[in-house]
């Protein structure tokens, strides 16, 4: 279950940004985020601090926020935030490649996958362009001829 439908972490996720609003808070992340200021998953930067485990915040906010001031929880962007809620990771491949280059998208993978599709060996991007723009001209022709049919269905109801 997603976290946004699960009414026990939807709750907790609202305690936890109003926690993440105090002046103490802002002052521990920003401490933390000058100490490290890379993501400790992909390399991008640093905007948040990561948490492992959903004890962090069952011991209410001074335990919470001790943790991040003790530099006891690794530093990250938003979006390895968002999708490790999600259960989701980035790609070894593609973090490499960004350590390269950081124009470089990265991708995000579930727990048990090695690589994201676009690093598995023989991926061809240009045969999975063709595949998809053919996929879509096939959805396209489809939902053409129903908007035709309702039309026509409408015409005969009005006539």
């Amino acid at each position: 279950m997603t976290p946004d439908l699960n009414p026990v972490i939807t709750t907790r996720l609202n305690k936890i940004r109003a926690w993440c609003r105090t002046p103490r808070h802002i002052k521990a992340r920003n401490a933390q985020i000058a100490k490290h200021p890379k993501c400790s998953r992909c390399g991008r930067p640093a905007t948040c601090i990561l948490h492992e485990s959903p004890g962090d915040y069952e011991h209410g906010y001074d335990h919470y926020v001790g943790l991040i001031e003790r530099g006891e929880r690794p530093t990250g962007c938003a979006a390895c935030n968002r999708m490790e809620r999600s259960g989701r990771r980035p790609c070894p491949s593609c973090v490499k490649k960004y350590a390269r280059d950081p124009t470089v998208r990265i991708h995000y993978i579930t727990r048990d996958q090695e690589t994201c599709r676009y690093c598995e060996p023989g991926y061809d991007p240009e045969k999975s362009k063709f595949k998809r723009e053919h996929w879509n001209r096939i959805r396209n022709a489809n939902n053409h001829r129903i908007y035709l049919e309702r039309k026509a269905a409408r015409a005969q109801v009005s006539a």
